[in-house]
């Protein structure tokens, strides 16, 4: 406890150290100049993206972590801390317009990198002291964190080296000793980390940079980013259709790690319908996925393990389109650059190859937003940004496509929004009642004594008018509204109003909802209600089933004296059982 205290004390020390010194080129040339960044895209998305982790922030029912469950990830105030630095970071390379000053930044973040290498392998191996160990488990909590800030630096740490082969001069020597021994040293630990996400990652990077060099050879040079995506698309195509009709993707499906992981992704997006607009809040992923997605008392992940789920599930949708745009507009420039180019650009590469690996790595794991690392998670677009200004300006008439293409994505989306207002109403009010349950019921639960007070003696005796009014609005707009029907069936079961929660969960089904939740709470109030069959077969099947009936027939009833109820809750555990033997 007293090293994780030490590493949230520490944390923003460092990670504002890294923005300081990353930042100083960038603060020296301001001064030579007088000159700010121009506006761009990235900047105005980066800037929405800051804007929702706000959001997320004013979400957040633990705000400055007294509650926090999985001491070694960032929770409110101290996430939002590491998401702005982020973004600085990111501003600082941007602006970095000489070789020097990017080798000055990338080589800090990669010195950075070869650090934490180092004190994990001394700790892999048993040869640091406790006090290092302890040290390292706060600033590392799992091997894929590491392996996930290693593989982008080790890119540009590549990028690094290979910008000296054109250069002469007499500290050519000492750079490429400093890349060398910090690239080896990450490479090492990378290889301990065992991550298979990580080396996934790799590999697609490996993939598309044979892929470019194929493309390369296409002229004119106006040809090759087209080239380039046809082979990129129909190998994705030919991989796709490979994977459906050759037997490996039934094979995948029915392996318990992608099982467990498709698990994982189906409760997060249960959480995203819940919180749409604002999130469910920085950091607070765990409590609230064990007690609305899971339904049950007791936290099992502190994060949804996938990098564009975790923004969408703690930010909101907002959250995840701001993602998504930064993403596409540093492809879109980095790409475009390396079309026009003439030469080879080693920094643009290195910096579109580490994007790629976050993107990939991301795709199964999340090693930076929902880590201490999170400062690292814009670093690759940073490096794009300045790296991109080595190419030959883009014609005019690509300005224009770009400007074009935006105002269309801007129009359409509108359109979209203005189609589907009436869905929009009742799903804003539902997640403002949302939240209002979260923050009224988490903010007094402690899983570890959940039996003192329990969830439903929590709903009993806590004011959840303020939640109750927000889903009855939206119900006034949309009837079958599925975030309202099942939190007022989950409020009405606590308080034993069990006509309530069959009527709600019911409509909710009625209305065309079959995700787990919907089915586990009307199995709840079907069982409540004496209907021991039907809850038996609506409950069939589903994670956690048994044992949370037998939870309620203990904690919901026996103890509250209802011994009838406690049997048919027993009676639907027993049903389970049998067809679970068959």
């Amino acid at each position: 406890m007293l090293a994780a205290w030490g590493i949230w004390v520490l944390w923003p020390a460092w990670g504002g150290a890294v923005v300081a010194v990353a930042a100083l080129p960038w603060g020296l040339q301001w001064l030579k100049e007088r000159r700010m960044p121009r506006l761009t895209g990235l900047n105005v998305a980066l800037t929405l993206f800051g804007l929702t982790a706000g959001v997320g922030v004013w979400a957040s029912y633990d705000r400055n972590g007294a509650l926090a469950i999985f001491p070694a990830y960032p929770v409110g105030w101290a996430k939002l801390w590491g998401l702005g630095l982020a973004i600085l970071l990111y501003a600082a390379l941007a602006a970095l317009t000489t070789t020097t000053a990017r080798r000055w930044a990338v080589a800090l973040l990669t010195g950075i990198g070869a650090a934490a290498a180092w004190l994990f392998s001394i700790t892999h191996w048993r040869i640091a002291p406790p006090a290092i160990t302890g040290f390292v488990a706060g600033l590392i909590p799992n091997t894929n964190i590491l392996a996930g800030v290693l593989a982008p630096l080790l890119l540009l740490d590549g990028g690094m080296l290979l910008t000296l082969r054109s250069e002469n001069s007499s500290r050519r020597r000492l750079w490429f000793t400093w890349g060398v021994a910090t690239g080896a040293l990450m490479l090492v630990s990378l290889m301990l980390t065992d991550s298979r996400g990580a080396w996934l990652a790799l590999g697609a990077a490996l993939t598309v940079t044979v892929l470019w060099q194929l493309a390369r050879r296409c002229r004119p040079a106006g040809l090759r980013l087209g080239a380039f995506a046809v082979i990129l698309v129909g190998g994705l195509l030919a991989g796709g259709w490979g994977i459906m009709h050759t037997g490996l993707w039934d094979t995948a499906a029915h392996n318990p790690d992608v099982a467990n992981r498709l698990w994982i992704f189906l409760r997060g997006l249960l959480l995203v319908r819940d919180y749409p607009f604002t999130g469910s809040g920085l950091g607070n992923f765990a409590l609230v996925d064990s007690t609305y997605a899971q339904l049950i008392h007791v936290p099992t992940l502190p994060y949804s393990h996938a990098l564009l789920l975790d923004v969408t599930v703690e930010q909101g949708i907002p959250g995840a389109l701001a993602l998504l745009t930064v993403w596409v507009i540093a492809f879109e420039q980095g790409m475009g650059a390396l079309a026009r180019s003439p030469r080879r650009l080693p920094w643009l590469g290195a910096g579109l190859l580490a994007l790629l690996v976050i993107i990939v790595h991301g795709m199964v794991d999340d090693p930076l937003y929902s880590s201490p690392w999170s400062i690292f998670l814009w670093a690759p677009v940073g490096v794009i940004a300045a790296a991109q200004r080595d190419a030959p300006p883009a014609p005019l008439w690509q300005h224009r496509l770009a400007q074009t293409g935006a105002a269309a994505a801007g129009t359409g989306m509108f359109i979209v929004l203005f189609m589907v207002r009436q869905m929009l109403i009742p799903a804003w009010y539902a997640n403002l009642g949302a939240l209002a349950q979260t923050h009224t019921e988490l903010s007094w639960y402690n899983y570890r004594q959940f039996d003192n007070p329990t969830l439903d003696e929590i709903r009993q005796r806590e004011n959840l008018v303020r939640a109750e009014a927000y889903f009855n609005l939206a119900l006034t707009f949309d009837p079958g509204q599925v975030t309202a029907r099942t939190r007022l069936a989950q409020i009405a079961l606590a308080r034993g109003d069990y006509a309530a929660a069959l009527t709600h969960a019911q409509t909710a089904w009625n209305s065309g909802h079959r995700d787990r939740v919907t089915r586990l709470l009307l199995s709840d109030a079907l069982a409540a209600n004496g209907k021991v069959a039907q809850a038996a077969a609506l409950a069939e099947g589903l994670t956690w089933a048994e044992g949370r009936l037998e939870g309620q027939a203990f904690y919901r009833y026996q103890q509250q004296g209802d011994r009838r109820r406690a049997l048919y809750a027993r009676h639907v555990v027993k049903l389970l059982g049998g067809a679970l033997g068959r």
